[in-house]
């Protein structure tokens, strides 16, 4: 990874964002085509074929939780802030695009988007990221197994030559046990139950329950 890119990375993670794959967006385009899905192919920026597009997927492990409730709390008025965790992804990921970027032609798919729909889950998978079950559409990450969200696609106007082809499938195996009912699906994954969300941070992943998310906040230890 460049420089650039590293210091993207390392910012995105210290809020929580600890999940940054570049890729080319040829992949993910050629990747579509050869299963006939039905998506519409990432931009290219009209730059030549052969030197590729360069992208990145954004997402989090765990590690999003605790930054975010920092951040909630330090709100004026926490409980009017309107779709908290989506406030805050977008707003520190621009940021970051912000600054990597320096005005440079850019665009974003934000997973919240479905006007503008980008399958994450194949991204992670021509990537080399996650490996990809296809009957649940589960993404699978060697070290955090299911415990992954992904919040955004990023193209840049640069090259991506550099990555060459697109990297070969993540072995098989990681998908074992994953077929129960979606609540205790990501449970039944042995690979990254140590990094296995909070009964909190699921509990408002699936429900957005305003009320299990300020009782997170509150209970956060007080900031040193």
């Amino acid at each position: 990874m460049d420089p650039q890119l590293e210091r993207f990375a390392d910012t995105l993670a210290l809020a929580g964002i600890d999940i940054t794959q570049p890729f080319d967006v040829r992949w993910y385009n050629a990747h579509a085509i050869e299963h006939s899905l039905p998506l519409s192919p990432l931009p290219t920026f009209e730059r030549p074929p052969s030197d590729g597009t360069l992208a990145v997927l954004l997402g989090n492990s765990t590690a999003l939780w605790s930054a975010f409730l920092r951040w909630l709390a330090a709100q004026p008025d926490p409980e009017s802030v309107t779709d908290p965790l989506d406030t805050y992804t977008a707003s520190v990921i621009s940021a970051a695009v912000a600054d990597l970027t320096g005005g440079a032609r850019h665009d974003i798919f934000w997973v919240t988007d479905s006007s503008r729909l980008v399958s994450m889950q194949r991204v992670a998978l021509v990537s080399g990221l996650c490996y990809h079950d296809a009957e649940t559409q589960l993404s699978i990450h060697p070290a955090f197994g299911a415990w992954v969200a992904f919040r955004a696609v990023v193209v840049l106007d640069a090259p991506a030559a550099r990555f060459g082809d697109s990297p070969p499938p993540l072995a098989k195996g990681m998908e074992r046990d994953v077929r129960l009912a979606w609540a205790a699906l990501r449970d039944c994954v042995t690979v990254g139950r140590d990094h296995r969300y909070s009964e909190a941070q699921l509990v408002y992943h699936y429900t957005k329950d305003r009320e299990v998310l300020m009782h997170a906040m509150r209970a956060q230890p007080a900031a040193t």
